[in-house]
């Protein structure tokens, strides 16, 4: 992405006065943030961010105005045929040109920090315009972007309109499945995360990077699990000592395991919350999943929740 030609230049005129209402899906990682994402996605009345907008970003406005968008669309559906892609390989989640994905990865690709910045603001405004742009719709653009748990503060300042979606999960059960989903990317390669992730990619092409990596997610006991574990951390400490600055009619907050016993509940509230109607039955979405802890974690589940007690009482998850 970052030596492509930019298809999109000589139209960049054509968004300068395009506006957006965004919605950000905001939780730590592997809290359920893509799956809510992907059922919101499906109601067909929010605009999102795809894997074609983050992979051909430098022609979404050649493609729309040159009605190439098809052709685009199957040429990468393809090329995931091609590599064997059908879901991330983490989970069942399917994979298409259309899958949602979160906007920082068209970040790290150009080598911003993969929250939104002073510096990278300008790269996500383009981003959202271009999809308004192609969408020809007034839909709200929904985002998610699990790197911004600790920024939504920003966010609302320099994006007045903005509204929010928190989603939690038990932090025991998150900590797990990230250090799963981790040990599975350095135990094999993820070709997933290798097709948005270019870093990760160059990690399989250097022996001593890969290594590295490998002993730090897949040692015994390994030390990956205290920093993810000392982040987690910090993102809730922020969300709780700063939830309450925001407008109640701001935000909405919803637990993964609710979603996952009452599907439909949750999900109406959440388009109650964006005044959107809708009549479809969201209980075939998702189905709940009960994986064993990695060991470490469930070693190191007193300590989780010494690290994050105030978190655990405010959603009254034990462990």
């Amino acid at each position: 992405m970052k030596n492509e030609i930019d298809l999109d230049e000589e139209y960049m005129n054509k968004i300068e006065n395009i506006t957006f209402n965004p919605v950000f899906i905001i939780g730590l990682q592997r809290s359920g943030t893509s799956i809510l994402y992907k059922i919101l996605g499906e109601t067909g009345q929010l605009n999102v961010v795809t894997a074609y907008h983050l992979l051909k970003y430098n022609e979404l406005l050649h493609n729309h105005i040159n009605n190439l968008e098809n052709k685009a669309k199957n040429d990468l559906n393809k090329l995931f045929k091609k590599r064997g892609l059908t879901d991330r390989e983490i989970d069942k989640i399917s994979v298409t040109s259309d899958y949602v994905h979160e906007y920082a990865y068209l970040f790290s690709e150009k080598e911003y920090p993969r929250n939104i910045t002073l510096k990278n603001q300008w790269l996500f405004e383009n981003l959202c315009k271009k999809i308004m742009f192609i969408s020809e719709n007034d839909f709200h653009l929904l985002l998610k972007n699990t790197y911004e748990y600790r920024h939504f503060l920003f966010i609302k300042n320099i994006y007045p309109n903005a509204k929010f979606i928190f989603i939690h999960r038990n932090p025991i059960d998150v900590l797990s499945s990230t250090m799963r989903a981790w040990q599975i990317a350095y135990k094999n390669k993820n070709k997933f995360t290798a097709l948005f992730f270019k870093r990760y990619d160059q990690y399989y092409e250097n022996p001593l990077f890969l290594l590295a990596a490998r002993i730090y997610y897949l040692s015994p006991f390994p030390p990956a699990v205290f920093n993810i574990i000392r982040g987690s951390a910090k993102d809730t400490t922020y969300f709780l000592k700063n939830i309450s600055h925001l407008n109640k009619n701001d935000y909405i907050s919803v637990k993964f395991e609710d979603l996952c016993l009452e599907p439909n509940g949750v999900i109406m509230n959440i388009l109650d919350f964006l005044q959107i109607n809708s009549n479809m039955d969201f209980s075939e979405f998702i189905e709940p999943r009960n994986l064993s802890l990695t060991h470490e974690v469930r070693i190191l589940k007193k300590f989780i929740f010494k690290k994050m007690k105030p978190y655990f009482e405010y959603f009254e998850y034990s462990i």
